[in-house]
């Protein structure tokens, strides 16, 4: 069986959690281990083989320290200046020529069943893979639109039932623009590479997602992984 390749991307400061955790998101304590854990826990419940990658900055060697103390199977891919989410990937694709990529935010939780689907999706079909879901009340995260282009927009106040993107993504690595400035968020790079509605195929995460980027939601987090 062939290796799918998976980019986490856990680069960032994470200055929303700095009240309550002073190290890399990635690491945060989460149901008495930490995200980085859980992850990889449910990567190996998904009977795929998959190869997994860091995308590291802020604090990388506490990253990097942690994985070489656990002998976790993973790779890290550091960056030497903030690259945003989507320059860490276009920074691993200089290094690995892969035709497809899983790449997902470092500090998000799914459902695996939710999560089983999509790399379902993702091993099956050759097109970009995008991950989606259906919220009630979005004050905080972009709107996905797939018309005759794929785009993801930020919002201005609050959208009632809104689509919205969740964080996880399979791309055709070629179809990507290469030529950009940094730092770039991943959306932004989705959206500068001028994917149409043929170059795409959503899956609906029907559990939604959990972002543990905030105070609240480290506090909140077992609830929600008892509810999913």
């Amino acid at each position: 069986m062939l290796k799918h390749n998976v980019l986490i991307l856990c680069g960032g400061k994470g200055s929303r959690l700095r009240s309550v955790w002073q190290k890399p998101k990635i690491l945060a304590p989460i149901a008495e281990t930490n995200y980085l854990n859980l992850i990889l826990n449910s990567f190996s419940e998904l009977d795929i083989n998959l190869n997994v990658f860091l995308a590291t900055g802020f604090q990388s060697n506490i990253i990097e320290k942690y994985v070489y103390d656990e002998n976790i199977s993973c790779s890290i891919i550091k960056e030497n200046t903030p690259l945003g989410t989507g320059g860490a990937l276009l920074n691993y694709l200089e290094s690995f020529d892969v035709e497809r990529l899983t790449v997902m935010n470092g500090d998000t939780i799914y459902n695996l069943r939710d999560l089983k689907c999509f790399f379902r999706k993702s091993i099956n079909s050759k097109k970009n893979i995008i991950g989606t879901a259906r919220i009630k009340i979005n004050d905080r995260y972009g709107s996905l639109s797939i018309d005759n282009s794929f785009n993801l927009s930020k919002n201005e106040g609050t959208v009632l039932n809104d689509l919205v993107f969740t964080g996880i993504a399979t791309v055709n690595c070629k179809s990507l623009i290469k030529k950009v400035n940094f730092p770039l968020s991943l959306e932004s790079l989705l959206n500068k590479s001028k994917l149409n509605k043929d170059d795409v195929e959503i899956v609906n995460f029907k559990k939604g997602f959990f972002d543990i980027g905030t105070p609240e939601a480290i506090n909140s987090v077992e609830e929600w992984l008892t509810k999913n």
